[in-house]
């Protein structure tokens, strides 16, 4: 491909990027080569929704800002079933309900001493991502069409597992996962979802007075669930800024190793925690409550806005780096 023709193109076929990367490269690269790097997540893919799609849109957030329901260790799923509570300690949990995890330490003494003794568990309202990273799902359901990426956390790692062994002579991927296929965009991920018609559906057709009344059932989130597969208008493709970002990744290591010292990287790293720290006194906005500590995932908002559409420089990413430079700045200040 052109580079002239190369440059107009927002995104690219399996095929074409494999192309490219054969002349970047100067080795035969093929598309399994490819879908391979994607589930090591070396190489990010995406998929373009032609006719659209709904989903539930998920915030991602700090461990510490999660929602958690507390619940007797053990029985999570009588307690979240609504099961009636049978002690003093169970009592106040049910009349706690779904709470901020960092707001579990301002609890009175017995539920604190519970939780530390494990006898009283924290259960993510969201699903976790990493260790230190929780997204959250709101409930109601919204449109998404357009290219959206492959975060390679739930379902869809199977899909694109599903695509890459028959290629290479492996077994059949029987994708399966309760959470569903998890789309990405602009620091938020999105979980696809499908509606599931009931009688009730049947019954009020052609009786619904107005289009507001049919689209309050349609849009009913207990009638919607997690979707097993993509849908059938879409097509997996490559944006040319990952393919880019993959392409400069292979060279980075050795120029970083020449231009920065592992004891430089470190001085960074604590220079951008007394950065945050800075940030964070310029206003509350940028503080956790009357502690005054940096609330990086403001300050990692503020910094992805200015960045744009930069590879690399999402919300989630960021707030994650902010996490590690306080770290690494709180250890050097001591």
């Amino acid at each position: 491909m052109s580079s002239k023709l190369y440059s107009l193109k927002e995104w690219l076929t399996l095929d074409d990027a494999a192309s490219h990367l054969t002349s970047v490269l100067a080795e035969q690269v093929t598309v399994s080569d490819i879908l391979q790097l994607a589930i090591q997540k070396r190489l990010k893919l995406s998929v373009n929704l032609i006719s659209g799609t709904y989903a539930n849109k998920g915030v991602i957030r700090d461990i510490t800002e999660a929602r958690v329901l507390l619940c007797p260790a053990g029985h999570p799923l009588s307690w979240m079933r609504g099961d009636e509570p049978a002690t003093r300690l169970e009592k106040k949990l049910r009349a706690i309900g779904v709470i901020r995890a960092g707001d579990i330490e301002k609890l009175d003494e017995e539920i604190r001493t519970a939780v530390a003794d494990h006898r009283v568990e924290a259960l993510h309202v969201g699903e976790g991502i990493s260790e230190t990273e929780v997204v959250e799902f709101e409930q109601g359901v919204q449109m998404l069409s357009g290219i959206y990426d492959l975060p390679m956390l739930s379902l869809e790692k199977s899909l694109v597992e599903e695509m890459y062994y028959p290629r290479v002579g492996g077994p059949d991927i029987d994708p399966w996962g309760l959470e569903g296929v998890w789309l990405e965009r602009e620091g938020c991920i999105y979980r696809l979802c499908k509606r599931m018609a009931t009688q009730a559906d049947y019954d009020a057709c052609g009786t619904e007075d107005s289009i507001s009344e049919w689209e309050k059932r349609y849009t009913d989130p207990s009638r919607w669930f997690p979707a097993d597969r993509l849908p059938e208008e879409c097509a997996i493709i490559l944006r040319r800024t990952n393919l880019d970002a993959f392409i400069d990744s292979l060279e980075a290591p050795e120029e970083a190793r020449g231009q920065f010292s592992e004891g430089e990287e470190l001085r960074a790293l604590e220079a951008l925690g007394l950065i945050t720290e800075t940030i964070a006194k310029l206003g509350p906005k940028y503080r956790k409550g009357d502690a005054g500590k940096p609330n990086c995932a403001q300050i990692a908002h503020a910094m992805s806005q200015q960045a744009g559409e930069v590879y690399g420089m999402s919300k989630s990413k960021l707030q994650r780096l902010l996490s590690y430079a306080l770290d690494a700045w709180e250890e050097k200040r001591g």
